[in-house]
């Protein structure tokens, strides 16, 4: 990560989750602090503790084929 107080290279995007807010979902900007590549500590952002967050989605294919849709999952 660059630098330590949110400052990011420029054309970077900054850590994020998403939440479903109101039914639709919602990026939520968070920073993180260390990690061992399984699991991430969330070390400020709006969320709180126990919120669900999206882990998973699908996406249509581009031409229109139906695909089997499965349910978002969460995890707390």
């Amino acid at each position: 990560m660059q630098g330590q107080q949110g400052a990011q290279p420029a054309g970077q995007r900054g850590y994020g989750v998403w939440i479903l807010e109101a039914g639709k979902p919602k990026r939520v900007p968070i920073s993180v602090g260390i990690t061992d590549g399984s699991f991430t500590e969330v070390t400020s952002g709006d969320l709180k503790e126990g919120q669900e967050v999206i882990v998973e989605s699908t996406v249509a294919k581009k031409n229109n084929t139906p695909q089997q849709q499965q349910a978002p999952r969460f995890i707390r």
